[in-house]
């Protein structure tokens, strides 16, 4: 049974050396503890990101934007959704 923090530097080093699958089921992980956690959503939105999914990545962005509407990575996410 990992800690939240374990859970959520897996998802962050998968995601770095581009386990995209690991990494989002890290995240999922992360984000059945805790929903809200900021950093774990703006792991999943860089995973759509690194699937392609641009269109499901700007959505979560904007979602997530609504309750945490200062978060520069929030926005940078976003931006890299829509520019694709």
């Amino acid at each position: 049974f990992h800690s939240f923090d374990r859970l959520l530097s897996l998802a962050n080093a998968y995601l770095g050396v581009g386990d995209v699958q690991k990494a989002n089921d890290m995240y999922n992980r992360c984000l059945a503890k805790k929903p809200n956690h900021a950093p774990a959503i703006a792991g999943k939105i860089a995973v759509s990101i690194e699937k392609k999914l641009y269109e499901r990545a700007a959505l979560e962005a904007t979602k997530a934007l609504a309750s945490n509407p200062t978060s520069d990575e929030l926005l940078v996410l976003r931006a890299r959704a829509y520019t694709g």
